[in-house]
């Protein structure tokens, strides 16, 4: 196709998917190509249930880019829910607790979920380490439904796919015009070695009566997710931890915790242990334009999407619509050079 541009995205994780998608749909005579060295279900993104909260992300991320980036991913989330598309997109409303130990300030994310309150005096009685909390209503997804989801969208615009280890963007220069770096954890070693993985370990359990969530909202020591087959029970957030092996001293600890919140969860059906390594970056998300000068006459446009920690789910859609605006920026840029 004449003036057709050449996109890739690299990384197939949730937020290269959601950016993938976007550009695919919103950004006229490109073509959008996914490469990445792992796919669905072998991801960080395919592991856990998408849960709506940013209590996971580590770093500086300003509040208000957080809130803005949270509430476009949690109003699509609703969208899609209250959609035909949901019968394999896998979004979920769930209600439940964050538990606090000891007061704090109201979250900024209190306005967009629903229904957010104090917890009740006769509801705290069920949580004696507990004293105050809060309840509310939000989103969930399973990520082995919603991540082949996202890839069927994709392709369906005429996305492509490449399975492929990339080892520096100059590599992918000569065919691309616009490199998004959705590498994640990735990202070390590629572009930024500051960031650092956040390991965590999990349990699924078979354990239909927890129908609700339960969240140590002050330390994050344990958190009881339920989804749409299964339930989490979580979980850990170990710094600089590379290792993927299950450990068996962790699944007996995170079993300990959350059963002292739900008792009979001890006796839950054990449907195996996951780990994952969140990308962690101490100066927060990373959502910019990098130019890389190929040859005098070549330049190639990085959009940088990364380092969302554990609230890669609760801000993919809003944060894909950013990079995906900084993609039309490049291409107006690219317009203009072409005119001197």
């Amino acid at each position: 196709m004449a003036g057709c541009k050449e996109v890739c995205v690299i990384g197939a994780g949730v937020i290269g998917l959601s950016t993938a998608y976007i550009i695919q749909r919103q950004v006229p005579n490109v073509q959008v190509t996914v490469i990445s060295e792992k796919f669905h279900p072998d991801l960080c993104s395919s592991g856990p249930v998408g849960f709506w909260n940013p209590v996971f992300l580590p770093g500086n991320t300003p509040e208000s880019q957080q809130a803005k980036w949270g509430q476009s991913t949690f109003d699509h989330l609703q969208k899609l829910f209250y959609s035909e598309e949901n019968s394999e997109a896998g979004i979920y409303i769930l209600s439940g607790y964050s538990l606090l130990k000891r007061p704090i300030d109201i979250p900024f994310w209190s306005k967009t979920v629903i229904g957010f309150r104090d917890m009740l005096p006769k509801e705290s009685g069920s949580f004696p380490d507990y004293p105050t909390g809060w309840f509310y209503t939000t989103l969930g997804a399973d990520g082995e439904l919603y991540m082949p989801w996202l890839m069927q969208q994709f392709r369906k615009l005429g996305g492509q796919v490449k399975q492929r280890k990339v080892k520096s963007f100059e590599e992918l220069a000569d065919d691309y015009d616009i490199i998004c770096n959705c590498t994640g954890i990735g990202a070390f070693g590629l572009s930024d070695n500051t960031m650092i993985p956040v390991r965590g370990q999990v349990i699924r359990v078979k354990f239909p009566g927890v129908k609700m969530f339960y969240i140590d909202q002050t330390d994050g020591d344990w958190y009881i997710l339920p989804g749409v087959n299964s339930v989490l029970l979580g979980g850990t957030h170990d710094e600089n931890d590379w290792t993927m092996e299950t450990c068996e001293k962790t699944h007996d600890m995170i079993l300990d915790r959350c059963s002292k919140i739900i008792p009979s969860l001890k006796y839950a059906e054990i449907m195996g242990d996951w780990v994952g390594l969140r990308p962690g970056r101490s100066s927060g998300v990373r959502l910019e334009v990098e130019r890389l000068q190929v040859t005098p006459n070549k330049t190639t446009y990085i959009v940088h999407n990364y380092g969302h920690g554990g609230s890669g789910f609760t801000l993919q859609w809003g944060c894909a619509e950013d990079a995906c605006a900084l993609v039309k920026d490049c291409i107006q840029s690219m317009k203009l050079k072409a005119k001197i």
